[in-house]
């Protein structure tokens, strides 16, 4: 027997039993909350910053923040208001739509409210990052200790390697997307043959999930 022949079968079955075997000691709870952990926080962030950003700004420490802002864009020019603009050298869209012509104060007030509004939401969006991450291991690690229970253990670990078998299918939908669309390139010719050997591969090269996707 030619093991070249079945090489590429043998490829496309080791990379789904390395990810079966990576699901199975994750665990299916810890696999999923994996997966989707860097979505869950995203999506977090973008619902609730605003919000959050919003609030502080109506607070005490909003205000004081916004109060010392303004204190800082007045400070070096006091003895020329007329620069405050220029000499700043903030980026466009902190002072979009502000005329150099309006008093120096409500220039300052405009540009303290936009400062001030643009440092809190990064702020309030890093930490609302972090605190759910920080969340979601606490959440994963308690699950953790309830799917050790024997029977839901081993429950557990089936559906971790059914969910590490998907995930594996998944990756490699994803790597014959890209070479399917450098298929044209005379370099890729040794790939897409290697590709096509395979029984395995050549199915999901030819009923490619992520290209009907987007076709």
């Amino acid at each position: 027997m030619d093991i070249i022949t079945y090489l590429p079968d043998i490829t496309a079955s080791l990379i789904l039993i390395i990810f079966a075997v990576i699901g199975i000691k994750r665990g299916f709870v810890r696999s999923l909350l994996h997966s989707a952990s860097f979505f869950i926080t995203v999506i977090v962030c973008f619902c609730f910053a605003n919000p959050v950003t919003s609030w502080i700004l109506r607070s005490d420490l909003g205000v004081s923040i916004k109060k010392s802002v303004y204190d800082l864009i007045l400070t070096p020019v006091t003895e020329a208001p007329e620069m405050l603009l220029s000499e700043l050298n903030l980026p466009d869209f902190l002072i979009k739509g502000i005329s150099e012509s309006k008093p120096v104060i409500d220039i300052a007030e405009t540009l303290s409210h936009n400062i001030s509004n643009t440092v809190i939401s990064v702020a309030v969006f890093v930490l609302l990052f972090f605190v759910t991450k920080f969340a979601l291991k606490i959440l994963t690690k308690a699950l953790d200790l309830v799917t050790g229970l024997p029977i839901l253990k081993q429950l557990n670990s089936f559906l971790g390697g059914i969910m590490g078998i998907i995930t594996g299918i998944l990756w490699v939908y994803v790597i014959l997307t890209i070479i399917a669309a450098f298929s044209f390139a005379p370099q890729m010719e040794t790939v897409v043959e290697f590709i096509t050997k395979s029984k395995i591969l050549s199915f999901l090269y030819e009923n490619n999930i992520v290209v009907g996707l987007f076709s």
